[in-house]
């Protein structure tokens, strides 16, 4: 199963308008919604409930961290199976072009922590980074970095936790993880970098969509290809990071109380790190089970 976050920027054809909760038929859905992909199409969760009689009152259909990390998913998995048995309503797809697929967490509330891997390989006491979760951003996005000639490119894999965890040990934090997704951060070297430490972009991107961990079998042997308009990088494998995911998930307890809906990235992948861009060049991200992930750096106003 998929579940994005989902910002509609106009509302469905009229002919679906009765089908849809009231506030798609504004010119704007001002709110995320909670969203389910398949087969490369976009259903709301509400409006997909309603339509295959299994609408239960969950509270907001908006609130997305409810829906999805407090509840972990309550009744989605159901939903997925119907569509995967071929009920799909249309009255509850969402037009593609009509979608923006944000990071799939609640940016307000989650907390995000990176496990930097090449810190555990050297054996380093302090592994964790602590993050800024509203600047994630999703699909498409323009990522800010500040000016500079030259931008680096570190791939990761990010986990989302159902679960709260305070030093918790790796079969808890296995156990805790919700699911998984693309975790890009740009990194700006600034031209008179001599003996200056490089710079972090003011945001990063996560997404395309939460991937259940229950539809990934053989993650570790998942790798990252990294495409752009001068061709195609492709990383060393999960199963090659000096720690696995949930070893990684345990050490970040450590540093920080997790709780139910923080974000976790670990990474970035082997070969992942220091790739060399260009601002303004628009960079695909793929990695096996996750789909693909796209972003372009500018300069930040």
């Amino acid at each position: 199963m998929r579940v994005a976050r989902v910002l509609v920027s106009a509302p469905p054809p009229a002919a679906n308008l009765e089908a849809f909760p009231s506030d798609f038929a504004g010119e704007e859905s001002a709110l995320p919604r909670a969203a389910i992909l398949r087969d490369d199409a976009i259903y709301d969760v509400e409006a997909l409930e309603a339509a295959l009689g299994a609408s239960i009152d969950r509270g907001d259909p908006s609130d997305f961290h409810a829906r999805v990390a407090t509840l972990r998913c309550a009744g989605l998995y159901d939903l997925d199976a119907r569509l995967l048995r071929g009920e799909r309503p249309s009255s509850a797809r969402i037009p593609n072009a009509q979608a923006m697929l944000l990071a799939p967490c609640d940016t307000d509330r989650a907390s995000l922590i990176h496990v930097d891997t090449r810190l555990v390989e050297r054996g380093a006491s302090a592994v964790c980074r602590i993050g800024q979760a509203r600047s994630l951003l999703g699909q498409d996005a323009l990522i800010g970095v500040r000016a500079a000639e030259d931008v680096e490119l570190e791939v990761s894999i990010a986990v989302v936790i159902g679960d709260d965890l305070a030093s918790a040990d790796s079969r808890a934090a296995a156990a805790a993880i919700m699911g998984y997704a693309i975790f890009a951060d740009w990194i700006a070297t600034p031209p008179d970098s001599a003996g200056l430490a490089t710079v972090r972009g003011v945001s990063a991107a996560l997404g395309p969509a939460l991937v259940s961990r229950y539809t990934l079998p053989k993650l570790g042997e998942a790798r990252a290809s990294v495409r752009t308009g001068e061709g195609t990088f492709v990383s060393g494998a999960v199963n090659e990071m000096p720690c696995s995911i949930p070893d990684a998930v345990s050490m970040a307890s450590r540093e920080l109380e997790l709780r139910s809906g923080d974000v976790v990235a670990v990474g970035p992948l082997p070969r992942a790190s220091s790739l060399k861009l260009k601002l303004h060049q628009r960079v695909e991200i793929a990695i096996d089970g996750l789909g693909a992930l796209c972003g372009t750096a500018v300069a930040r106003r």
